[in-house]
C-alpha cells in the first residue's frame, strides 16, 4: 500500500532530478510487491479458502482480462498489453489474500485501518502543501503533462493545482479519500480527537482535488452508514460538527490568502451539479462517449489491453493507440475488451 501511494511522487521527483520520461522501471515496483500474494494463493494453496462466489468473481474478472491480453499479444502489443493485464489482475490479488486471510474481521480492519488511515493524513498534508507551495518537481511534470494536452490537473501555479498529493491524478486521491473516510466512520466518534483532526485533513484535501465523484461517493456512503449502522448518532454528530468548522475555515481562508478565485471554483463544481448543461467537463466527456462509441463499433469484439491510458507509454504503434487519457473506466474497458 506505501508503495502504490508514493511512488508516483519517487517518479515525480526521478524525473525532476534526471530528465522527465513516460514509461519507467519505477513503474513496476508497486506491481511486483504484489508478488508475495500471488504466489500465496496460487503456489501456497490460498485460494482453497476463498468462498465460492468470491473465487467465481474473480475467475469471470481474471479470465475477461485474460481474453484482452490475447488479442492485445496477436495485434503485436505485447508490452503494453502485459502492463495493463497486470495492473488490472494484480491487485486483486490483495483483496483475494485479504478475503482467504481466516483472522477475524475486526482484526483484519484494525490492521488495514492502521495502515491505510497515517498514509491518507501524510499524502493529505502533502497535498495541501502541494496546493500552497507547488513544489517544482510537480509544476514540471504539471508542465509536461500540459504538453501531452492533459489538462485535468488545474495551472502548474500555488493555488491553482486542482490537487493529486502523491498519486497520479486528482481523480485517483479523491477517491482514495473517500475510501479512506468511509472505512473510518465505525471509529469517528467526538471521542477519537486525533481521527477527527485527520478527517479536517482529509475533507481539506478532497476539496481542493475538486473531484465531484468523490464527493459523490462521500454522500451515498455516509447515508447508507446511516441507515445500517448502530452507531449512525455518533457518526453523524461527529461529522457534523466536522463539517461546520471546515465550511467556516473553507469560507475565511481563501478571502486571508488572496485566493477567493479558488472558492468560486468549488461553488462552480457544487453548481454544476444543478446545470450539467454548462458545465465544460460534461460535454467533453459527452464528446468522449460518442468518440468511444463509434470506436466500439468499428471493433466490437475488442481492441485488447494496452490501447488506452498509460499503457500506450510502453511502446505501442502509432496505429493501435487509441488515448493515453480516456476519463472513463468503463469506456476505456469496454474498447479494450469489447
Amino acid at each position: 500500500l506505501v508503495l502504490w501511494i508514493v511512488n508516483p511522487e519517487l517518479r515525480r521527483l526521478y524525473d525532476w532530478r534526471f530528465a522527465y520520461s513516460q514509461g519507467e522501471l519505477l513503474s513496476v515496483l508497486p506491481l511486483l510487491s504484489l508478488t508475495p500474494f500471488i504466489w500465496s494463493l496460487s503456489l501456497s494453496g490460498g485460494w482453497k479458502r476463498l468462498p465460492p462466489f468470491v473465487m467465481l468473481a474473480a475467475y469471470l474478472w481474471v479470465s475477461a482480462f485474460l481474453y484482452g491480453l490475447v488479442i492485445a499479444v496477436v495485434n503485436g502489443n505485447i508490452v503494453s498489453g502485459l502492463y495493463s493485464f497486470s495492473i488490472y489482475v494484480f491487485p486483486l490479488a490483495l483483496g483475494l489474500w485479504i478475503c482467504a486471510d481466516q483472522s477475524a474481521l475486526r482484526d483484519k480492519y484494525t490492521r488495514l485501518t492502521r495502515t491505510l488511515i497515517p498514509l491518507t493524513t501524510i499524502a493529505s498534508t502533502y497535498g495541501i502543501v502541494q496546493f500552497v507551495t507547488a513544489p517544482p518537481w510537480d509544476v514540471l511534470w504539471l508542465q509536461n503533462k500540459m504538453a501531452e494536452h492533459s489538462f485535468a490537473f488545474g495551472l502548474p501555479a500555488p493555488f491553482e493545482i486542482r490537487v493529486f498529493s502523491m498519486l497520479n491524478d486528482p481523480a485517483t486521491f479523491g477517491c482514495l479519500l473517500a475510501f479512506v473516510l468511509l472505512l473510518a466512520l465505525p471509529d469517528l466518534t467526538a471521542g477519537t480527537p486525533l481521527l477527527l483532526l485527520q478527517l479536517h485533513l482529509w475533507l481539506i484535501a478532497s476539496g481542493l482535488t475538486l473531484v465531484r465523484t468523490s464527493w459523490i461517493m462521500c454522500i451515498i456512503g455516509f447515508l447508507i452508514y446511516l441507515v445500517v449502522s448502530q452507531q449512525r448518532l455518533r457518526a453523524l454528530a461527529a461529522v457534523t460538527i466536522s463539517a461546520i468548522l471546515l465550511a467556516g475555515l473553507v469560507t475565511v481562508l481563501p478571502e486571508y490568502v488572496g485566493k477567493a478565485d479558488f472558492l468560486s471554483a468549488v461553488n462552480d463544481r457544487l453548481g454544476s451539479f444543478t446545470n450539467l448543461d454548462s458545465d465544460i467537463s460534461k460535454r467533453a466527456r459527452d464528446q468522449e462517449y460518442a468518440e468511444g462509441a463509434e470506436l466500439i463499433a468499428g471493433a466490437p469484439l475488442g481492441r485488447g489491453l494496452g490501447v488506452v491510458g498509460t499503457a500506450t507509454e510502453l511502446g505501442n504503434a502509432d496505429a493501435t493507440t487509441i488515448s493515453t487519457v480516456i476519463d472513463s473506466g468503463v469506456l476505456g474497458r469496454t474498447i479494450e475488451l469489447g
